[in-house]
């Protein structure tokens, strides 16, 4: 199985990631008081916290270039 540095994906797909979690923000919190970059931010930090380095997938997740 193939191995990626998920923190890293993240932070490579930052601009998409940041917004999709700022759109699911406003549909379960609609109306919040929550800022979402600062959201992201701690997220990649906790997620970096609590998992390895370095996460095995599935080949099917993965393509060559």
């Amino acid at each position: 199985m193939p191995t990626i540095r998920l923190i890293a994906v993240l932070n490579h797909l930052g601009p998409q990631a940041r917004f999709a979690l700022a759109e699911a923000l406003d549909q379960v919190a609609p109306g919040h008081d929550i800022d979402s970059e600062a959201l992201f931010e701690q997220f990649v930090r906790e997620l970096d916290n609590i998992s390895p380095l370095w996460q095995r997938v599935p080949e099917n997740m993965v393509m060559p270039d």
